[in-house]
């Protein structure tokens, strides 16, 4: 599953991107985290997405999740679906 993941974060990183611009690495880091919740979310549901999950699903620490997304699960998860509706639009 570890494989699935890092193929999929590495689709998603290059979406609609050019290919000489880099991403900051705060942008790295949302991205991680949005893979991450959407991930958990698939696999164990709304009610399985916690801050510390998704730091140990996206290797971002629980600190920067709490100052960048949210305290609140409900950050966490509106934040997932803001990155996903993204991609789609």
């Amino acid at each position: 599953m570890k494989s699935h993941s890092k193929s999929r974060q590495n689709r998603m990183l290059s979406v609609g991107e050019k290919p000489s611009k880099e991403k900051s690495p705060k942008e790295i880091k949302q991205l991680a985290v949005s893979i991450a919740i959407l991930e958990i979310i698939e696999s164990d549901g709304l009610l399985g997405v916690t801050h510390s999950k998704v730091a140990r699903k996206s290797k971002v620490s629980r600190a920067w999740i709490y100052e960048y997304i949210g305290k609140e699960k409900n950050a966490l998860i509106e934040f997932g679906a803001d990155v996903f509706a993204g991609y789609m639009a």
